[in-house]
């Protein structure tokens, strides 16, 4: 569960600056990243996760504190496991 929280994180900070840049002024780089979160959640419903693929990346960087969990063996990164793992 831990990477979706991350990516949950994630993602409200990148809604939150679209929003910001929207109502700032600053519109081109505020629709561009509702679209960018648009496109990768396109992405999550084939199941790639860009967000999970990032927490295994910085997991495996050996950055440590927020990581609780170890990427599943044979598994590609970003992608959902098989049930039951």
């Amino acid at each position: 569960m831990q990477p979706h929280r991350f990516v949950s994180i994630i993602g409200f900070v990148v809604a939150s600056l679209s929003v910001y840049f929207i109502y700032n002024g600053s519109s081109e780089l505020g629709w561009g990243l509702s679209l960018l979160i648009l496109a990768l959640g396109v992405f999550a419903l084939a199941g790639w996760c860009a967000g999970c693929f990032t927490y295994y990346l910085l997991n495996k960087a050996g950055l440590k504190g927020f990581f609780k969990h170890s990427p599943v063996e044979n598994s590609f990164p970003g992608m959902r496991t098989p049930k039951g793992q």
